[in-house]
């Protein structure tokens, strides 16, 4: 078996491909070009390998570091030991040596510049992006400084190199808020509803067929312009297209990841929590309507999350029957006593753990059914 180079022994190969007195070769701008140079020599003289020529040993330990130290190469340029002094004989400086290896550096083919926008109308700064393949988000916020509806601050910071489909967050300024309501026909739901909740508003959604694009506000019950109380309701109406679509299975997904798929399809969502003795905490039960299900776009799923604890339903009024399910759907033992009552026979009457009531699965409680007083 060929015994193991160590590091220090992978040093000494590297710098004997150079001539005496180079700098250290660990990736530099002249490493590289070595590197280069080599592997050219090597495709040359494939077609002469019986014979022994000098330049072979140098294609040789350059094929040889090309297949050794790639997965180390990001590593080691990483390096923060002191660099020796450079070969004043060698073109290279620390301008330039930072060049070489942001040069070297793999960058993704599809890496883009992410450019300043700030000052720009947010309409414009995302179409910008998009055109660019990034995702946009936009968060709202008071800037006495910048008009509304401008940028005044991005993350990413213009100037930093992202991958496509990533995600800029645009804050946009709302200016200096008045008592007016604002128009936010055409913005997205989550956008609209983000700003509103900035003038102390509270947003109630209702969703309509349409053929505008998913998601977009066409209407809102107070009228752009109106003079606006705090803690008032604003209703807005959303487009959702005209299809029918599966609810997914989400079983045993978490919940917090099975809200957001929900949301990328369409749906709207609700989170009841309840026992289980099979499903991790925080983790879906099942979903209502279940999965396969075929519904409207925009459709409400209910989705039933596991937890160790819960509050204790409340079972008075209920019939004896339908308090019994309940119970058993979150794992609460259940004993029934009767008792004579002006109620409605089979009504629960009484229950020996108040509602609200922390329980834990196996917890036991006692309800009181009502009979018929016979007394009377």
């Amino acid at each position: 078996m060929r015994p193991k180079i160590t590091d220090k022994e992978w040093d000494k190969i590297i710098q004997d491909a150079f001539s005496a007195g180079a700098p250290d070769p660990h990736f530099s701008g002249a490493y590289c070009a070595k590197r280069r140079d080599m592997e050219e020599q090597l495709a040359m003289k494939e077609d002469r390998k019986h014979r022994f020529q000098p330049g072979l040993v140098l294609a040789t330990v350059g094929a040889l570091l090309i297949a050794a130290v790639p997965a180390g190469m990001i590593v080691m340029m990483q390096r923060t030991a002191e660099q020796p002094e450079l070969d004043p004989r060698t073109a290279v400086t620390e301008e330039s040596k930072e060049t070489e290896i942001e040069d070297v550096t793999a960058l993704p083919a599809d890496a883009v510049t992410v450019p300043d926008l700030t000052g720009y109308r947010y309409e414009y700064a995302s179409k910008i992006l998009e055109q660019m393949g990034m995702q946009v988000e936009i968060k709202y916020d008071r800037n006495a400084e910048i008009s509304a509806g401008s940028v005044f601050e991005m993350y990413p910071k213009a100037g930093e190199i992202y991958e496509q489909d990533s995600i800029v967050v645009l804050y946009v300024s709302t200016g200096v808020l008045n008592d007016e309501m604002p128009d936010v026909n055409g913005l997205k739901y989550e956008q609209a509803k983000e700003l509103l909740e900035i003038y102390e508003l509270n947003v109630e959604p209702e969703y309509v067929t349409s053929d505008q694009p998913a998601k977009t506000v066409i209407a809102q019950s107070i009228p752009a312009g109106t003079t606006l109380k705090s803690g008032t309701t604003v209703t807005l109406t959303v487009a959702v297209p005209n299809d029918m679509v599966t609810v997914p299975d989400l079983k045993d997904i978490e919940c917090e990841e099975a809200q957001e798929i929900l949301a990328e399809e369409g749906f709207r969502f609700d989170v009841e929590y309840s026992q289980s003795t099979d499903v991790e905490q925080n983790h879906v039960i099942r979903t209502e309507p279940s999965a396969g299900a075929v519904i409207p776009y925009g459709s409400e799923v209910t989705l039933y999350v596991a937890t160790p604890e819960i509050p204790m339903p409340s079972c008075l009024g209920l019939n004896m029957q339908e308090a019994l399910r309940i119970l058993k759907d979150n794992a609460i033992v259940t004993f029934c006593v009767e008792e004579p009552s002006d109620e409605l026979p089979g009504t629960v009457i009484a229950q020996s753990i108040a509602p609200g009531t922390m329980v834990k699965n196996g917890d036991t409680v006692t309800l009181t059914i009502a009979i018929a007083d016979e007394s009377e």
